[in-house]
């Protein structure tokens, strides 16, 4: 199949999430694939100070995960303007998308955007192709105030005509059911889940790699550093802690700077920025537990974000504020502990940490819970079907 996946965000720069696992895949399975993606990071890069037009860019065989992977990254144009660059990286993609269509004639198309996607959705229609949509989180809720309720009628418009709707938990089934998706278009593919406990060297020899202390007790966070991750709340209810209690955090965002003053007034928090994705897993391996401390805000409820299941396939217990989408997702059984707010986070990992059998409890849940769960190769297939289906019925 010749696959077409739009979407809003930097494909090669943000962490890898379910695409990056399942369209590598599809592509070492002889699958061509090509994506069409935002510089969503060029506000935080001070090598784009001095540059105002970008022009369209072709990354050709770019793999982020898995060796040999190979995908084409389009890059439509845009100027480097706040409030401008996305009215303009959206005439960019008219542009592009117009000759993919005209000139490359993929066979489906999928993706999670919402300006650019209910542009491919209206071209796939022009040219008697299949669109699904890939959702992952309420998209509109993360547009800024003033354009959020156009992102609405944009994000409810292509739930309502796409052929097919994908969601990767429970919780977002309700979801597209009110943003207009009929139910017998509804799938859900939920992530796949590794067993990094089985195939990862043991957690000392990655401690020493890594020069790690073997009696620090290290609470992690790997992910996008968002002004709703509990992050700050965290930082300061770990302040003043014993120094052999330390947090390491993976990422990059838009509150790295507020906690580097917290990094730098404490021994125990620790900043690592962006790391590759092997290198991450090193790091959740060698931890001794996780957390998803985020706030409870609308964007953030239903959310399940894929680096839970990486937390779980290391074999790591979680601790998690209580959001809606985690309890409903993983309940109580599957390695997660619940807190109330980000600032009980620390508490009740520390607790935790205190009591080898309520640890080794958690740790087992994980562990049978990677086990009972898909890998990303079985993911990657329930996809490439549901994308092969979607060929057929427009042949």
């Amino acid at each position: 199949m010749r696959i077409l996946w739009v979407q809003e965000t930097d494909w090669i720069r943000r962490n890898p999430i379910h695409h990056h696992h399942m369209l590598e895949r599809l592509s070492l399975w002889g699958h061509d694939i090509k994506v069409i993606d935002y510089e969503i990071l060029w506000r935080f890069d001070g090598k784009n100070g001095h540059r105002l037009f970008q022009p369209s860019l072709v990354f050709n065989k770019v793999s982020k995960l898995i060796p040999g992977a190979s995908i084409d990254v389009i890059r439509p144009y845009m100027v480097y303007i706040p409030g401008v660059s996305r009215l303009t990286w959206f005439a960019g993609n008219c542009v592009e998308l117009i000759k993919l269509f005209r000139d490359w004639r993929p066979s489906v198309v999928a993706g999670y955007g919402v300006s650019n996607g209910l542009l491919a959705l209206k071209l796939a229609r022009r040219f008697n192709c299949s669109y699904v949509h890939f959702c992952m989180e309420p998209t509109y809720r993360m547009s800024p105030t003033v354009a959020r309720p156009i992102a609405f009628q944009f994000e409810q418009s292509i739930f309502r005509q796409a052929q097919k709707v994908v969601v990767i938990n429970n919780r977002l089934v309700d979801y597209a059911k009110k943003m207009g998706a009929g139910e017998q278009k509804i799938s859900i593919l939920k992530a796949g889940m590794e067993p990094f406990w089985k195939t990862r060297p043991r957690r000392d020899q990655i401690r020493k790699r890594l020069g790690l202390g073997e009696k620090d007790k290290i609470i992690l966070f790997v992910g996008w550093l968002y002004s709703h991750s509990g992050l700050l709340e965290v930082c300061r209810s770990l302040e003043n802690r014993g120094r052999n209690l330390k947090l390491l955090i993976i990422g990059e965002g838009d509150i790295y700077r507020e906690l580097q003053k917290f990094a730098s007034r404490n021994n125990n928090i620790v900043l690592l920025g962006q790391q590759p994705h092997t290198k991450a897993v090193d790091f959740i391996c060698a931890s001794d537990l996780c957390i998803m401390p985020s706030q409870d805000t609308p964007v953030t409820r239903d959310i399940v974000p894929m680096k839970v299941n990486e937390y779980l396939g290391a074999g790591k217990p979680v601790v998690s504020t209580g959001l809606r989408g985690m309890i409903g997702e993983f309940g109580t059984d599957c390695g997660v502990i619940y807190c109330k707010e980000p600032g009980d986070v620390v508490d009740t990992a520390a607790d935790l940490l205190d009591s080898p059998v309520l640890y080794q409890m958690y740790s087992r849940q994980a562990r049978d819970y990677t086990t009972a769960s898909g890998t990303w190769d079985d993911v990657a297939e329930k996809f490439g079907t549901i994308l092969y289906n979607q060929t057929q019925s427009q042949a």
